[in-house]
């Protein structure tokens, strides 16, 4: 979702009339405010959180991520996961989508991240992994995945697959 303002809502609003019941009708300044703080709320949202599990096949080779978007959770806005070699994947969206707050128009809403949080665990505690950010470049993002300081794709104690999490703002 691109970052909006309360003039994207068509606000700022003035009454028409005087507010006669406040009980059962809203005056413009609470509407506004009301509006301001949903707009400013798109500034900061994550706007997706992708999960998969890394794998052993040999690079290059793709990954199957599930995911939560602001653009929809189907199959049509589903991320790409590239394993690009060992320990390494790119999460790349498409690079743009229709937009979701101006439904009746033909706007289009172009991807640009601005931050991510990764991270991995599998089933056993006594592997020792590290999940990091290495890129961010508008709808792709590119991860290294580590056990015990070695770019891996499993556990170095289990060699269970990593499961890897990224919120992605």
């Amino acid at each position: 979702m691109t970052p909006k303002r309360i003039e994207d809502m068509g606000g700022p609003y003035k009454d028409a009339t005087v507010v006669e019941n406040p009980e059962t009708d809203m005056g413009s300044d609470h509407a506004n405010l009301a509006l301001e703080c949903v707009a400013q709320m798109t500034h900061t949202a994550d706007r997706a959180k992708v999960r998969f599990a890394t794998t052993a096949a040999a690079a290059p080779t793709t990954a199957a991520p599930t995911h939560k978007s602001q653009w929809g959770d189907g199959g049509g806005q589903l991320p790409a996961v590239n394993k690009t070699a060992t320990g390494r994947y790119s999460i790349i969206y498409a690079a743009s989508f229709p937009s979701l707050t101006e439904p009746d128009t033909d706007d289009i809403e172009t991807l640009s991240f601005f931050s991510a949080l990764v991270q991995g665990w599998t089933t056993d505690p006594l592997d020792k992994i590290a999940v990091r950010l290495l890129a961010i470049a508008a709808h792709q993002i590119d991860i290294l995945v580590q056990a015990n300081g070695a770019d891996a794709d499993v556990g170095d104690h289990s060699g269970a697959p990593i499961n890897v999490e990224a919120w992605i703002g």
